[in-house]
């Protein structure tokens, strides 16, 4: 072979090779961040019509909402600085989505609930609409944006069927580091000491202190091991003290919280639960209704939601959550939408255990 044709031989056998490497590097360009414990962004459209898109247009707007709904009243500083009320204000706004699931986040601004059970502040119904909640939950998610990345890359995950030796050896965690002082979880559910004027005298902690029965459902599982392992770094504001615990004791603890309480059970099965909404929804809310798509007359239909304000589609039912989509309709009210108690009960017991059968 000639040196000049050699050389042209070698320099497309080079380019083949790259062209080769980068086909390979760009069939799943996401695949790096596919792990179910690293922390990315929900998988939602760039773009929306109609939002915002730039950061500016996207602070702008929710600033906007923010004042208005005089958010910063209840919410520490996003500086860190202190006030007088500083032991009952909320986490600061921008603070926030580093610990919360995008998805649980939206679902809590559509419909709060108590996560602490002995603090009587707790962040009300704002009456959001849509777009602002998905403006807000944005924003909260792009102000957290370098706190998420600093975040472990993985983070234990919850299993079908934890082992019970492990659940037992991780448990006794709990008494070593005193967690049970201050947080319920499962039976364990702490009662406030009082004297006999009503003064804490023991669990002065535990006044702040959420209940962890469900924190799985509500925590990223790389910011639960960061806060174990340093909590003046994650939350400075709470009563959380620094407990100086082992690697191995971080991860077995952090497990231990995912896992220790199972999903509840219930007799109630998806085929009830669509036969109920179809007797008493199903009339205005089916396949071929005209408000926005909202199917409840089949699974199917429950899993694909209804068309919000901003073009995107939520689940009617999310699974094991208290503040599911249709769950805090229907407990809303009124003369369109309403159960007997007794349906009522049945339709939440089988959303909180996880609404069984509603993949299938």
């Amino acid at each position: 072979m000639q040196p000049r044709t050699a050389i042209l031989f070698l320099l497309a056998l080079a380019a083949v090779a790259c062209l080769w490497a980068g086909c390979v590097k760009s069939a799943d360009p996401a695949a790096e961040n596919n792990h179910p414990n690293r922390p990315v962004a929900d998988s939602r459209p760039e773009e929306t019509p109609g939002l915002p898109t730039t950061d500016d247009e996207l602070a702008a707007e929710a600033e906007g909402i923010i004042a208005r709904r005089a958010c910063r009243g209840c919410h520490r500083p996003d500086d860190g600085s202190d006030t007088a009320s500083a032991a009952n204000l909320a986490p600061p706004l921008a603070r926030i989505a580093e610990r919360r699931p995008g998805d649980w986040l939206r679902r809590f601004l559509r419909y709060p609930y108590t996560i602490r059970p002995h603090q009587p502040e707790r962040m009300p119904r704002l009456g959001l609409d849509d777009r602002e909640v998905e403006v807000l939950a944005r924003y909260l998610e792009w102000l957290a944006r370098e706190r998420i990345s600093l975040l472990p890359a993985v983070g234990p995950a919850r299993e079908a069927k934890p082992r019970h030796p492990r659940l037992l050896n991780a448990r006794r965690l709990l008494v070593k580091y005193n967690c049970m002082n201050c947080h319920s979880l499962g039976k364990h559910q702490i009662r406030i000491q009082r004297d006999e004027q009503g003064n804490v005298v023991f669990q002065h902690g535990a006044l702040q202190a959420p209940d962890l029965t469900k924190v799985w459902q509500r925590v990223r599982p790389q910011w639960l091991v960061a806060m174990i392992q340093h909590p003046p770094d994650w939350m400075p504001w709470s009563r959380m003290p620094e407990l100086n615990v082992t690697e191995q004791d971080v991860q077995d603890l952090a497990w231990y919280l995912l896992n220790a309480e199972p999903s509840p059970a219930t007799r109630v099965t998806a085929p009830d639960v669509e036969a109920l909404l179809k007797d008493r929804c199903a009339g205005c809310h089916n396949v071929d209704d005209p408000a926005r798509g909202l199917d409840l007359s089949s699974s199917s239909g429950m899993r694909r939601g209804v068309l919000d304000d901003c073009g995107g589609r939520y689940p009617a039912v999310v699974p094991f959550a208290e503040n599911s989509p249709l769950l805090g309709r229907l407990a809303r009210g009124d003369a369109d939408h309403t159960l007997r108690a007794e349906d009522m009960a049945r339709l939440r017991e089988w959303i909180l255990a996880g609404a069984p059968g509603l993949a299938d």
